[in-house]
């Protein structure tokens, strides 16, 4: 696996081995974090995905989503609407 995610680096850089960790968990037995699956999604620009996994997140009441007003993992996702409704549902003020 490592050499796979050298691999995916070595081709498509930083996005590329984001890429890779994606589908690695997605593909797991264990089900993945779905906030960690959410900051991966935010960090490859794909926005609806991530909000997909941060809303099953939500419903799983994810000990993550704590984190979500400070994790810059996150940060590609905070103008976005849905993230601010996220933050009032989980009990942040802004």
């Amino acid at each position: 696996m490592i050499e796979a995610a050298k691999g995916a680096y070595a081709r498509e850089g930083w996005q590329g081995y984001l890429r890779f960790l994606i589908k690695t968990v997605e593909s797991r037995d264990n089900p993945p974090r779905p906030e960690g699956v959410a900051g991966l999604y935010g960090q490859v620009g794909e926005k609806d995905k991530a909000f997909e996994w941060l809303e099953k997140a939500y419903v799983e009441r994810a000990d993550g989503l704590s984190l979500l007003k400070v994790d810059p993992w996150f940060d590609p996702l905070r103008s976005d609407p849905r993230f601010t409704d996220l933050m009032r549902r989980v009990g942040f003020q802004q």
